[in-house]
This record gives C-alpha cells, structure tokens and sequence, in this order.
C-alpha cells in the first residue's frame, strides 16, 4: 500500500500540470487475483488533452470482489471551463480490448466519458467525448 503523505501529495503538485490532489492521496497495489492487463493501469497518471488542458487520473484501488471488478478513481482537471478540483469516479474495464473508461460528472456541463488505452510501459493514451472531444497523453508519476 502506498500512502501519499501531505509532502508527496505537494511534491506532486509541482508536477501535475497545475491539476489540484488530495493531501491525503492513496493508492492500494492491486492483488494477484487482478489481470495484469488491468493492474498496469494502477497509479498516477499525469497528462494532457490535445488543446493542452492538464488531467491527472489517479487510479487508488482495482479490486475483484466475488467475480465483480471495481476501479475506483480520482480525476482532477486544470481548466476554466470545468470544476478546478478533483472528483471521485468508479471506472470500468473492457477485458477483450483492455481498455478503461469512465464517465465524469462536472458542473455546470453535462458529463463526459473518457476511454483509455492499455497502458504502454510508462505511457497511455486515450480520448474524451461529451460536449468536447478529444486526445488525451498520460506518463505514469507513481
């Protein structure tokens, strides 16, 4: 289990293109009844969409529970059209193309989805759609 102490959480902050994180960050190290496909996605991803708005998923928790997989996540945005802050979303994993998705509620827009691909070593990419659409780049900070 790795904790994220309040001094990781601002030493973080330095580096997630200006997107705000909990001081009380966690993230649980997936169990061994997780696919690894689904495993590599665990952590914090920091990245950009292609107009450069800067977002970091943090995916804290990826659990198999009696044959049900939950992903629990955490989505901060950097941008003046969308709530500054971070929210708390369950995602969902596509087993045949590996690939997350999540649905994002912000306010005052109408939520949107995000679909990630399998992550590459220490990179991933994937799109948002909704009102805006768009690419997204991650690198893998922890």
């Amino acid at each position: 289990v790795l904790f994220c102490s309040t001094a990781l959480a601002s030493s973080l902050s330095n580096n997630t293109n200006g997107c705000p994180l909990p001081s009380d960050l966690s993230i649980i190290k997936p169990l061994d009844n997780i696919p690894s496909s689904l495993a590599a996605y665990s952590g914090i991803w920091v990245g950009s969409t292609s107009t450069q708005m800067g977002v970091v998923i943090v995916f804290e928790k990826i659990e198999k529970t009696f044959g049900l997989t939950k992903i629990y996540t955490l989505v901060s945005w950097n941008n003046r059209y969308l709530n500054e802050g971070w929210s708390k979303q369950l995602a969902y994993y596509d087993p045949d193309s590996k690939s997350v998705w999540l649905d994002v509620a912000t306010i005052p827009l109408p939520k949107f989805q995000i679909e990630l691909n399998p992550p590459s070593g220490d990179s991933m990419d994937g799109k948002y759609s909704g009102t805006y659409r768009g690419n997204l780049h991650f690198s893998k900070k922890q």
